[in-house]
């Protein structure tokens, strides 16, 4: 908010460590299977874009297999959000392509 000063605890340092290690355990991802139904989420913000590749270990019950993300260039950081959310799924794509080609999609 405005007037707060906003500060970086060692508290939010070690609680934003803990999240890191939980996305990247073995528990939580998975090994990518090419008979499991497969999804790409992505999503874009003013400053990057991000996307997770997931899969189906049981019905409804969805895993991470990897996770990407990247800065966007000077250029692409003026472009609609809709732009954006566009370039996200195209690079998504482009940047999971050996997960997806030949993949059945919806």
């Amino acid at each position: 908010k405005t007037g707060h000063r906003w500060e970086w605890s060692p508290m939010a340092d070690k609680a934003f460590a803990d999240i890191q290690t939980a996305l990247l355990d073995n528990s939580t991802m998975a090994y990518f299977n090419p008979h499991r139904r497969t999804e790409v989420v992505v999503d874009a913000s003013p400053v990057g874009l991000g996307a997770v590749l997931l899969q189906e270990q049981n019905p409804q019950e969805w895993v991470p297999v990897a996770y990407a993300s990247r800065a966007l260039s000077s250029v692409e950081t003026r472009y609609a959000q809709i732009e954006r959310e566009a370039l996200a799924i195209r690079w998504a794509c482009k940047h999971f392509h050996l997960y997806l080609y030949g993949q059945e999609s919806q």
